[in-house]
């Protein structure tokens, strides 16, 4: 009588890997390989970017996130990895902060070393 072999997830996929390894001598990806992008193509990360930067002449343009997916139609999310993935873009928002004086800086560093 003949006994199944059960195999287990392990020897699936070490079979697998294995098989990877000895038809392309390695286990890198293969360019063109895996799902084709539909929307973070480079006509629409080119639409996000436009939107994205303040004109030159115009400052303080820009539009928020809200108003790329309107105006364009893509997902929020997709409007998301565009701009952090593609165009590794990061919010900042800018804040006010106090003008110290050179007398200021002086004092600053004095208290700074007497802490130390």
């Amino acid at each position: 009588m003949r006994q199944a072999h059960n195999k287990c997830s392990k020897c699936g996929s070490i079979d697998t890997l294995l098989k990877i390894i000895r038809r392309a001598g390695t286990i890198d990806r293969k360019p063109g390989s895996g799902r084709p992008r539909s929307v973070c193509v480079n006509e629409n990360t080119e639409n996000v970017e436009d939107l994205e930067f303040s004109q030159q002449d115009n400052p303080k343009t820009h539009r928020l996130n809200g108003e790329i997916l309107c105006e364009t139609g893509i997902h929020r999310l997709t409007v998301h990895k565009i701009i952090y993935r593609d165009l590794q873009l990061n919010c900042v928002k800018r804040r006010r902060a106090q003008q110290l004086s050179q007398i200021n800086r002086v004092a600053r560093l004095t208290r700074y070393k007497q802490l130390l």
